[in-house]
């Protein structure tokens, strides 16, 4: 699977987790059920999305500005600030996660809910527009060297 597929497929992943989020909201009067539920969807936050954005943005994205038109441009600058939004409600969420584990509330558990929708809210249509604008961009303007680059790139990025 190359760089590119592996980024489509995280996106389907994103897909699955929303129903993941949608069974939270059903258990919040149950700490320990929830608190189950939220752990899982809170690791899978921390671990895909946040190395989903290193790989755009260390890997992918540097390739791309070589190639990408003015309005190209301004696309890829949209999707790097969708990114600053979510990734500052990932740390809320993980603030929200530590707070709970000291101080167990149902106000929490509903807060906790409130911040993944947020995320869900940008994310989901983050994903399609990349599925949709970003990545025919590359099928289009990508030539042999520029896959090349991508792959030394993600050799660099495993490394560090």
């Amino acid at each position: 699977m190359d760089i590119i597929e592996k980024l489509i497929a995280d996106h389907q992943q994103v897909r699955e987790q929303t129903f993941v989020a949608e069974k939270l909201a059903s258990l919040i009067d149950s700490n320990a059920f929830f608190w189950d539920n939220a752990t899982a969807v809170q690791r899978f936050f921390e671990k895909e999305v946040r190395e989903h954005f290193a790989i755009e943005e260390r890997v992918l994205f540097p390739v791309l500005r070589q190639v990408v038109s003015d309005w190209e441009r301004t696309m890829l600058e949209k999707i790097e600030s969708e990114h600053v939004q979510i990734l500052k409600l990932l740390n809320e969420l993980s603030d929200i996660s530590k707070q709970h584990i000291r101080y167990p509330s149902k106000s929490t558990r509903e807060f906790f809910v409130k911040v993944c929708a947020k995320i869900l809210d940008i994310l989901m249509p983050h994903a399609r527009r990349e599925d949709e604008e970003l990545y025919p961009v590359i099928n289009k303007r990508f030539t042999d060297a520029h896959y090349r680059q991508l792959e030394e790139n993600l050799k660099l990025f495993k490394k560090s």
